[in-house]
């Protein structure tokens, strides 16, 4: 009896999982015919990080639950407020960074990197939740980067510092 839990138990985690990787593949795939002509900028204005926030010029993000990689990202440049609230709700194909000077405070959380079966050293693949105040449910985005100049053996601050986004954008609202 308990074997016929256990294996009812893995069967049920086991389809969660693959469901939850097919519509982050669907998502992805989604989001990169959207953006495959935008060339995303680096933030160049002054990041510092204290703890789990990382200050920008005029705006803050707050990141909890996430991977170390994530601080990287930010702080490189990679992402920025400014620029995850330029990426549309709709795949509309253009990309104009957010002008407003003050954006104020994000939450983010769960910024974690993902792997597909087939994926090229050269891209890895993030997801993360961005919160936002008097919203019960979060907002799902993928970032995809690419380094086409890292190989495997390379460490994750190399690759961020030479990657550039591919793709990125929203995927849906969780409830």
């Amino acid at each position: 009896m308990r074997a016929v839990v256990l294996v009812l138990f893995y069967l049920c985690i086991s389809f969660s999982l693959w469901a939850q990787t097919e519509k982050q593949a669907e998502c992805l795939e989604s989001i990169q015919k959207a953006t495959a002509k935008i060339e995303f900028p680096r933030y160049e204005g002054k990041v510092t990080i204290n703890n789990d926030t990382i200050h920008f010029d005029r705006s803050m993000i707050i990141l909890t639950n996430s991977e170390s990689e994530a601080f990287q990202i930010f702080k490189n440049g990679l992402l920025a407020p400014s620029i995850i609230t330029s990426a549309s709700t709709r795949p509309d194909r253009s990309f104009k960074t957010n002008s407003i000077e003050y954006i104020g405070k994000m939450l983010i959380s769960n910024f974690h990197r993902i792997y597909f079966p087939n994926q090229n050293d050269s891209a890895r693949i993030y997801t993360f939740l961005l919160w936002n105040e008097g919203v019960a449910n979060p907002l799902l985005y993928i970032l995809k980067l690419k380094d086409d100049e890292t190989r495997s053996s390379n460490g994750k601050v190399d690759f961020i510092k030479g990657a550039k986004i591919e793709a990125f954008g929203f995927c849906s609202v969780l409830i």
